[in-house]
């Protein structure tokens, strides 16, 4: 799955799961965008195409999630790096 990922993909994906590591509180789309640097319309759109192939979970309005695949996913390119 990691090697299908783009590299904005792959650093959505370890960010999410940076934030998720250490604090127990829901990461929204506009604390994904601070913490990017990205217009929250650019991260919506990232989320929706990442909870498409399976990587997150997102309910609007709501917290975002890693999925056990990305979760996976995330820690592979954590370890790699």
């Amino acid at each position: 799955m990691a090697a299908e990922l783009t590299a904005s993909f792959e650093d959505y994906l370890k960010v999410i799961w940076s934030s998720k590591e250490w604090v127990d509180r829901p990461l929204t789309t506009n604390e994904l965008a601070n913490q990017m640097g990205f217009a929250p319309s650019t991260v919506s759109e990232a989320v929706k195409k990442l909870t498409k192939r399976g990587l997150v979970t997102h309910r609007p309005y709501g917290s975002i999630d890693l999925t056990d695949t990305g979760t996976s996913a995330a820690l592979h390119m954590v370890r790699r790096h």
